[in-house]
């Protein structure tokens, strides 16, 4: 589908979706080394687009660019919402009544920072960077990790689709309580293969 507005999104869709780009912190926390990184991000686009078209074929034609679009309408959604509640009317508690705002608090940590810098890098489709320049390296707890285009992807990605399309539950899934502390995600950056070693 080349009109992404066109898409209808239901609610369980819309907790894939979620589910999927909570599982891949590089994708909304800014602190992973992961996060500059346009053309690992569009992969993993890619890759949620693509279980998407799998479970859900009312979305067959959803694209990675339409993943990303759907995303991005949902953290906006959410820091709005996060913003009323951070500044409710005077004498009341604001509490939102929007269906995936618990669902979302998981970004409640990385919400605060600078919107401008997360919003110019979400919302950059394509890297502009020369191919010579596409490989980026990262040090991570002294470890360099190499990343040099689409021949790795694959190893990088290994379990993302792991076991979370079949059985997929949004209820059992994503609680709102469930956040990056107690338990550990699927962060992006530990999905690099290690060269070297």
């Amino acid at each position: 589908m080349d009109n992404i507005s066109s898409l209808r999104w239901s609610r369980e869709s819309e907790l894939f979706v979620i589910e999927k780009v909570r599982q891949n912190e590089c994708l909304w926390d800014h602190r992973d080394p992961m996060f500059l990184k346009k053309t690992f991000k569009r992969h993993l686009y890619q890759r949620i687009a693509i279980a998407i078209q799998e479970e859900f074929p009312a979305l067959a034609g959803v694209t990675a660019d339409a993943v990303m679009h759907k995303w991005g309408n949902l953290k906006k959604t959410f820091s709005r919402e996060l913003q009323k509640a951070k500044q409710p009317k005077s004498g009341s508690e604001y509490t939102s009544k929007w269906h995936l705002f618990e669902v979302l608090l998981f970004l409640t940590d990385t919400a605060s920072a600078d919107q401008s810098v997360c919003n110019y890098s979400e919302h950059q489709s394509q890297d502009n960077r020369p191919a010579s320049m596409a490989e980026s390296q990262d040090v991570v707890d002294g470890t360099s990790l190499v990343y040099s285009g689409s021949e790795d992807v694959d190893g990088m990605l290994t379990h993302f689709l792991h076991d979370e399309s079949e059985g997929f539950s949004p209820a059992s899934s994503l609680s709102p309580h469930s956040s990056s502390s107690g338990t550990q995600q699927a962060g992006c950056s530990r999905e690099l293969s290690v060269k070297g070693k």
